[in-house]
């Protein structure tokens, strides 16, 4: 399902609508991560693999078409991506290395300013659904839904905004 996501992601990127590259990889990330995470507690690796290249490429390219910079994107992933390994390594249970490889790519799709603001967004939201209903000691939050239903809320937020 990611794969196939890829391809229309591509297309979108190669006229320049990267708002709607970026919401087809992110459909396509939430429909193969978050039932497994909500049943498994982990993110599959290989469709996080595919989403990285499908969306360095269509990033790459959107950027391109619309001569803009693709730094941000990709200093907005390396900076969330740290991030989320730091707080990974202090506390493994809290956030699975699925969670820190999933937020480094979908801060890549969604660019800098917005990708720290999507993240942001997720960890208060997952700790508040973590400390209102008392899931600290039962396993903790899936954050993959989180994490990924806030790029959408941003993706949505650009295209209002415009």
């Amino acid at each position: 399902m990611a794969a196939v996501a890829m391809v229309p992601a591509i297309a979108f990127a190669a006229v320049g609508a990267i708002e709607a590259a970026t919401a087809v990889v992110l459909a396509g990330l939430a429909a193969t991560t978050v039932p497994v995470d909500l049943r498994e507690r982990r993110i599959p690796t290989p469709v996080v693999h595919t989403a990285a290249v499908g969306v360095s490429v269509s990033v790459i390219i959107a950027r391109v078409v619309q001569d803009r910079p693709v730094a941000g994107a990709a200093v907005g992933a390396l900076l969330v991506g740290v991030a989320f390994l730091v707080v990974h390594l202090l506390d493994p249970t809290g956030l699975g290395f699925g969670d820190v490889r999933l937020a480094t790519v979908v801060c890549g799709a969604v660019g800098w300013s917005f990708g720290v603001s999507a993240a942001i967004a997720a960890t208060v939201v997952a700790a508040v659904a973590a400390a209102v209903g008392g899931m600290v000691r039962r396993g903790g939050v899936p954050f993959a839904p989180i994490l990924l239903a806030a790029a959408l809320a941003v993706v949505t937020a650009q295209v209002v905004a415009r």
